[in-house]
């Protein structure tokens, strides 16, 4: 929900507009109000036995390491990670086209800073953080702030980005700025 801060608050509609959009593919979602992952990890195992799986996409990993969210923590970004890798609890990371190289990035390449570095091959070498690797490379390119500007800019290139089912939920329920381009060529041959 971090992600969908605009003006210091959030929009709920874009939010539950998302949360929609990946059931319409099929996809079961979870809402919570955990902005950190360790938090979310202990609210999963109380309900839980069996092994948990969290993914994320690269950039999402190189925050995760980022020491400053765990300022508040006696114990830091260890105390942190001791709480988030607990029980069977493992991350897959999906990667991310690198947009200014074309390199992808990946669990294997990426570049964890400083002093986080052995920590994080650590915590890849015992299997805690593995990388996805069924991917499809051709949808690498597509990022989801490109997408909501073409649709908020009636560019109907976005439509090509998305599963047809979620396209046509946009199109329909007129979802995140969407106008139907017949309706505003109306509007401005009236004008």
């Amino acid at each position: 929900m971090r992600n969908l801060l605009a003006t210091g608050q959030i929009d709920l509609s874009d939010f539950l507009a998302r949360a929609d959009a990946l059931g319409a593919v099929g996809k079961t979602v979870l809402i919570s109000d955990y902005f950190e992952y360790y938090r979310l990890a202990a609210y999963l195992t109380r309900y839980t036995a069996e092994p948990i799986a969290v993914t994320m996409g690269v950039a999402s990993l190189l925050d995760l390491f980022n020491e400053k969210y765990y300022s508040e923590l006696e114990g830091g970004i260890l105390e942190a990670f001791g709480k988030l890798f607990t029980k069977d609890l493992r991350l897959y990371v999906y990667p991310l086209r690198d947009y200014a190289t074309g390199q992808i990035k990946t669990v294997e390449n990426v570049d964890i800073p400083g002093t986080q570095h052995n920590l994080f091959r650590h915590l890849v070498e015992r299997g805690r953080i593995k990388a996805l690797d069924n991917f499809d490379e051709s949808v690498l390119h597509i990022f989801s702030r490109d997408v909501l500007k073409r649709i908020k800019e009636n560019d109907s290139s976005w439509e090509s980005m998305l599963p047809s089912e979620v396209a046509e939920m946009v199109k329909h329920r007129q979802l995140f700025g969407y106008r139907n381009s017949e309706v505003v060529d109306d509007v401005s041959s009236v004008s």
